[in-house]
């Protein structure tokens, strides 16, 4: 799937789909929803991080859904597995977490396939798994295909919030192809990130940087 965007220059998109055409979009694993298997899951969770009240008021929202049909479930399931990566990546809570994390996004991704940002924090965990990056690439890769379906249905005012996200999305790419040590690659998707995002824009923060300049600086140490 090619991906289309129009905050860029027609050069760049036919670089980026050529790219990115070595990577299929992620391909969830074969199963079987059953609600009572996912909050027995998130009961777990919240019983293991009890003294981390962030995420017990996550998994308290999952109190409520008795069934797959429920239209909040998807985003009870991102929640809760966004609030367990962050609260990993901060030290808050163990590693192991990311993997529970990984498994919520996912089940929201089988209820809403289409769900560009449950595909953007399963490539953030992708990223944190051992041989994780060409995965965490597809992530990303299905996130830009999703969300741009969303922003050209849209009203014009959300310019910044779609521009964000998929500048997002390029520089978690870039990110990925410096730890595959493909630098002119992660070069074009970093450059291109900066010039899409706004200045507000701080996503590299997720990552232990505190600017752009340092960003590059990752570049010129290849």
């Amino acid at each position: 799937m090619e991906i289309f965007d129009n905050t860029l220059n027609e050069y760049n998109q036919k670089v980026i789909n050529h790219i990115l055409a070595e990577f299929n979009e992620i391909d969830l694993p074969e199963s079987q929803l059953n609600i009572g298997d996912i909050k027995n899951f998130v009961n777990v969770i919240a019983a293991s991080n009890s003294n981390v009240p962030d995420l017990q008021s996550n998994a308290y929202a999952m109190d409520p859904i008795t069934s797959l049909d429920d239209p909040t479930l998807k985003s009870a399931l991102y929640s809760l597995g966004s609030s367990l990566f962050k609260l990993t990546i901060r030290g808050d809570i163990s590693d192991d977490n990311i993997k529970s994390a990984k498994q919520l996004l996912e089940w929201a991704i089988k209820i809403d396939p289409a769900y560009s940002e449950a595909y953007n924090h399963l490539g953030d965990c992708w990223m944190r798994i051992v041989g994780g990056f060409e995965v965490a690439i597809s992530c990303f890769k299905a996130a830009l295909h999703y969300v741009q379906e969303k922003a050209d249905r849209a009203d014009p005012s959300s310019k910044v919030y779609f521009d964000n996200f998929k500048g997002d999305n390029y520089f978690k790419i870039g990110i990925c192809f410096i730890k595959l040590n493909r630098k002119g690659d992660a070069e074009l998707f970093i450059t291109i990130a900066k010039n899409i995002v706004s200045t507000e824009y701080q996503g590299f923060k997720d990552i232990g940087l505190k600017s752009w300049d340092q960003v590059f600086g990752l570049l010129s140490k290849m």
